[in-house]
């Protein structure tokens, strides 16, 4: 190690060592017999479990569903605003930012922040509405739900377990760990925020771990 050799460098010391080269010369043959392949599997047949999935659905709650619920904003709203979180602001270079010279930006961030807000309190209530009521997935009741809510139900991703999370759906990590921590109880998640909305994860079922067949 890179360590050892600079104690030794400082110390003046000099040092030999041997190493020996052992060489494979068994040739894997390009073809291997069905039994051998068999008998290999059944000894090592741990390493090919399959950890338990998780089957979900996200119910995606989208902000632009909420613009005409936005409250009225005023100038004081939004200075106010300003003033709690104006490190999030930037102004002309080596200048302190000035309220009216960045206020249509502050009034973007502002609206997207309340969007989000209507949002995760829609999803709230919903799941809150589902627990109380003791509303089945995919009841009638829950389907009535879902669309007074205006929710969309996101059934794109296949089950997975823990160590193969979907990474071609454009979703955090934190988001998809979400669903093994749910129950068939409590089969949904809080809301959390994601790219243009909120979600919700519910938990269809787990699928329990097992060992695959050889052919699979």
């Amino acid at each position: 190690p890179q360590e050892c050799e600079t104690l030794f460098k400082h110390a003046k010391a000099h040092y030999n060592f041997e190493y020996f080269v052992v060489k494979n010369e068994e040739v894997v043959p390009e073809q291997v017999a069905e039994a051998d392949l068999r008998e290999y599997f059944d000894n090592h047949q741990e390493d090919y479990r399959v950890g338990q999935k998780a089957d979900v659905v996200l119910l995606f709650f989208d902000t632009k569903n909420y613009v005409a619920s936005l409250p009225v904003v005023t100038d004081e709203i939004l200075e106010n605003y300003f003033n709690e979180h104006k490190n999030n602001f930037k102004g002309e270079k080596d200048k302190e930012v000035v309220f009216s010279e960045v206020k249509e930006q502050v009034k973007a961030v502002w609206i997207e922040e309340q969007l989000f807000v209507l949002a995760e309190q829609s999803a709230m209530d919903l799941a809150l509405t589902v627990y109380n009521q003791s509303i089945a997935y995919e009841s009638e009741l829950w389907k009535q739900l879902l669309d007074k809510n205006d929710v969309r139900c996101i059934h794109s991703l296949a089950p997975y377990t823990r160590d193969t999370l979907p990474k071609n759906k454009g979703l955090p990590e934190d988001v998809l760990l979400k669903a093994f921590e749910l129950s068939e109880d409590h089969f949904l998640s809080e809301p959390m925020r994601v790219k243009k909305g909120v979600v919700l994860v519910a938990l269809k079922k787990f699928i329990p771990a097992y060992i695959p067949e050889m052919d699979e």
